[in-house]
């Protein structure tokens, strides 16, 4: 009996000490960050305006689903190339110690909105995670975009307008057309609902003056999208916007 009650024993203090030891030894167990995140502008300006990230621990459903939101949502405000703290927490994670997919979106007026996601391994504490996120200028993207639409346009001028070429060459001049007055309409509307909310009130003030007049030349520079996809916008992309630029 007494051989019984020492193995017991014994194998309890094991027990006891592999718990003290994940506890004590493993304290990363859980643990994401701290982040440290680097704004890289792809044409190495550094613009006035601050930079706006915010980031999100997520976790994707099945089936290719969208993610989900579990926790780490913070929002940063820094200038390009400066390191940007993103603090330490226990990540609600299913294995505490996998890889945790943080997400991080950055703004800026005059940059493309980017998106950016990346898997975090347990860390220490005082060991903080370098991660770097490029950015393209705004104008870069619609310049790309704008040869697209001119390629097309010089394609069609070449071709017989009842060809099957020319019916691709038109549906790739629309797409492009499209694609140039969204995008300027979305990056308005998310600087100035997600942006601008976030910055002190002196600098919403200074945003606004600055930039309005840049976005107000943009939007009517491109086609309305208001009409929605674009098999609706067909006459539309023909001409100038109508409707009003109503600011940011």
């Amino acid at each position: 009996m007494k051989k019984y009650l020492t193995f017991g024993h014994s194998f309890l203090c094991i027990l006891v000490l592999t718990l003290i030891g994940c506890s004590a030894f493993d304290k990363s167990f859980g643990f994401r960050g701290p982040i440290v995140v680097t704004i890289a502008t792809k044409d190495g300006k550094q613009p006035e305006a601050p930079f706006l990230i915010k980031s999100a621990h997520v976790e994707y459903g099945g089936h290719g689903g969208s993610g989900h939101r579990m926790g780490y949502l913070y929002e940063r405000i820094g200038d390009a190339n400066q390191p940007i703290l993103f603090p330490r927490e226990h990540l609600d994670l299913k294995y505490p110690n996998a890889y945790a997919l943080i997400h991080f979106e950055v703004y800026h007026p005059m940059y493309h909105i980017n998106y950016s996601s990346a898997g975090f391994a347990p860390s220490k504490a005082d060991d903080p995670i370098p991660f770097t996120v490029e950015v393209v200028p705004l104008e870069a993207v619609l310049a790309r975009i704008e040869k697209e639409a001119e390629r097309a346009s010089l394609a069609m001028e070449q071709l017989a307008p009842d060809s099957p070429e020319y019916y691709r060459q038109s549906s790739l001049f629309e797409k492009a057309r499209h694609s140039l007055g969204t995008l300027v309409s979305r990056h308005i509307d998310s600087i100035k609902t997600d942006y601008l909310p976030v910055l002190p009130k002196e600098i919403q003030k200074a945003v606004r003056e600055k930039y309005n007049p840049i976005f107000k030349e943009l939007y009517y520079r491109y086609p309305e999208t208001d009409c929605g996809l674009l098999m609706y916008c067909q006459e539309q992309l023909k001409k100038p916007r109508e409707h009003e630029y109503n600011g940011i």
